[in-house]
């Protein structure tokens, strides 16, 4: 058998350790203390947590956090202390929701919620200013809160494989995004607003019930997809199966007769 968590802690305190790295050691609870120690990363993937102490917030210095793959149904509220945090890596757990706070992360940079069970984006994301890149595919969504827009440093957002049917027009004003990647949804069509974004080099668009005329502009690469979602004869399109204020389902697209 391996060293108990325990005695890790214990002798990464002795060292001076400011990177831990327990992967797959088999843990299913985590001492409280670790908030003895000065990480700046710790990396605590393929475990089987299905909590954290609140002591963890008091891993002032940590930057890099890595909860990939463990059994976490709801992210601590107590995570939110870690004003410091750059990197935080939540994938293959079975979260639920986003707790209150989870905006209190200024410095986040990258973010991975994948391959989890949330259904709903808090509207705390908007506060995650210096965010570059978004991770949430593989989840029960099925809108993205408006808030989303604010997000002006964000480059790479991934929310393939869910059940969205419509995206924010405020989308539109994430203004260094380059990489927009919604495979697997339920739209029908995409804001015309998207086709302001100077930076934007991809949008992956497939297995979507988008229009026909959306469909066969995807075809032609991102120039093509662009320059017809600018059309007026698209904004038109756009207005007929978007309600009002967003609110409501989409109109589902008719079927074309052979």
């Amino acid at each position: 058998m391996g060293q108990s968590i325990e005695k890790i802690i214990k002798e990464a305190q002795e060292d001076g350790l400011t990177e831990l790295n327990l992967n797959r050691h088999n843990i299913d609870h985590i001492p409280d203390t670790i908030a003895s120690l000065q990480l700046i990363r710790l990396n605590l993937s393929e475990n089987s947590l299905k909590d954290l102490p609140p002591s963890i917030a008091k891993l002032s210095n940590l930057r890099i956090l890595n909860l990939f793959r463990n059994k976490l149904t709801e992210i601590p509220p107590d995570l939110s202390r870690l004003a410091n945090l750059e990197e935080l890596n939540l994938s293959c757990n079975k979260i639920v929701a986003l707790p209150k706070g989870f905006g209190n992360f200024s410095k986040l940079v990258f973010l991975d919620l994948s391959y989890n069970d949330i259904k709903e984006l808090s509207p705390q994301i908007g506060f995650l200013f210096f965010l570059t890149e978004l991770y949430i595919s593989f989840n029960k969504l099925t809108r993205l809160p408006p808030d989303i827009g604010k997000l002006g440093k964000l480059q790479k957002l991934m929310i393939g494989y869910n059940d969205i049917d419509i995206l924010p027009d405020e989308l539109g004003k994430c203004e260094s995004l380059k990489i927009l990647d919604v495979k697997k949804n339920q739209l029908v069509v995409i804001p015309p607003a998207l086709a302001d974004l100077k930076n934007l080099q991809t949008i992956e668009l497939s297995l979507n019930p988008v229009i026909t005329t959306l469909n066969q502009a995807a075809k032609g690469g991102m120039p093509s997809l662009m320059a017809h979602i600018k059309s007026e004869h698209y904004r038109e399109e756009y207005k007929k199966y978007i309600p009002t204020g967003n609110g409501g389902p989409p109109k589902s697209p008719r079927k074309e007769k052979d």
